[in-house]
């Protein structure tokens, strides 16, 4: 038996140990090409979505805190149609070892940078997949969204950003959000924390926030805290308020209130509650209604477009006096703002009550009609 020297044993070791290590970085580099692991990826997730996704660019990869692909352009489309549903500037998407090899696609966590989703795409998507149990991804890192865009047939939001450390189906879940509405003419803004009690299309939250409604000759800034229930399905939002604080600058009231809105193609809305002053830039209530000290019961009803635009019932009861107002969000913006506008507002109302001073007269048994061009609005609800 012919025996090896050692040093020549040691350079054999070292070079099978250096073909191993070589090969491995190949094998390596040719899994994680990104072009290549990019195609693979978004053609299991297109698979099991149902959805033709593409991009547009170079990608890239990281390794550290775990495998991540970072993806240009991405369009997300349906291919029953042609719709583009989602497009965005860059997704990063974190995902395991065992996805990057072939196994089932899983995703830790993804970073959505500018993106757009189409909200009437989204929901003929969602209505041509089979009816399964809704269930939500599991991120065990989260997601976050940097200046996105959710567009609807009349209105949107932009400048969204949200932070999600960690999203689990059923599972309790914590956010930070901001962003801004847009209806024609009218703009909203906010930011804030939202908590779910469950990660779930139906869930009791809480929401606390601030925000801007954008509008001449200044912005008006509110708070607001929000705690109750809501429903989401392919048609409408459903929320069950059942406790609400609004507190605005004048014109915006300070308001507590519970009852239900519903945002589908239209906005409904039923509030019962408390103004704990009536706003001092709103139409000046007549005595007694203006003599009260403590806060005033009030009752609002909406049905129709999102930006307020349609009839807003409002409703208040002092005692025996009782005033009932039909009016436009807008058209009444604009004849606060206007310093020689008429000396009633616009809208239709009633008031009723056994004794008024107007103008320093005292009138008994009183009837007031307001009269204005406005169609009927929904009558407010028991509480």
């Amino acid at each position: 038996m012919r025996i090896v020297p050692r040093t020549r044993r040691g350079w054999m070791i070292l070079g099978i140990l250096a073909l191993t290590f070589a090969f491995a970085a190949w094998w390596v580099n040719r899994q994680l090409e990104p072009r290549r692991l990019t195609t693979i990826v978004l053609a299991q997730l297109g698979g099991s979505l149902k959805l033709d996704l593409r991009f547009d660019g170079l990608p890239d990869y990281a390794l550290r805190p775990e495998p991540r692909l970072l993806i240009p352009n991405l369009v997300a489309t349906d291919p029953g149609n042609g719709q583009v549903i989602l497009r965005t500037e860059r997704l990063e998407v974190s995902l395991p070892w065992a996805t990057i090899t072939g196994g089932y696609p899983v995703i830790t966590r993804i970073d959505l940078r500018k993106p757009q989703l189409d909200l009437a795409a989204l929901q003929h998507w969602l209505a041509a997949q089979p009816k399964t149990p809704f269930k939500l991804p599991t991120l065990t890192r989260g997601l976050k969204i940097e200046d996105g865009r959710l567009r609807a047939d009349r209105w949107q939001l932009d400048s969204v950003d949200l932070s999600l450390p960690r999203l689990k189906q059923n599972e309790a879940a914590a956010a930070k959000l901001a962003f801004r509405f847009r209806e024609e003419k009218t703009a909203l803004s906010f930011a804030g924390m939202m908590q779910l009690v469950n990660a779930a299309p139906a869930s009791d939250f809480d929401l606390q926030g601030t925000g801007q409604l954008e509008q001449s000759p200044k912005p008006l800034a509110y708070s607001l805290s929000l705690a109750g229930h809501f429903v989401s399905d392919d048609s409408a939002f459903r929320l069950e308020a059942k406790s609400l604080r609004l507190q605005g600058e004048s014109p915006l009231p300070n308001l507590t209130a519970n009852g239900t809105v519903a945002l589908g193609k239209n906005l409904s809305m039923s509030l019962h509650g408390e103004l704990a002053q009536w706003p001092k830039d709103w139409p000046a209530l007549p005595a007694p209604l203006n003599a009260s000290k403590g806060a005033l019961p009030v009752q609002l009803v909406y049905e129709g477009k999102p930006d307020f635009s349609d009839v807003l019932s409002l409703e208040s009861t002092l005692g025996e006096t009782r005033f009932h107002a039909n009016l436009r969000v807008p058209e009444m913006q604009t004849w606060l703002s206007v310093d020689n506008a008429a000396p009633l507002p616009p809208l239709t109302g009633t008031l009723t009550s056994p004794q008024l001073n107007i103008d320093g007269v005292d009138l008994k048994d009183v009837s007031v009609e307001i009269e204005d061009d406005l169609p009927a609005a929904p009558a407010p609800t028991k509480p």
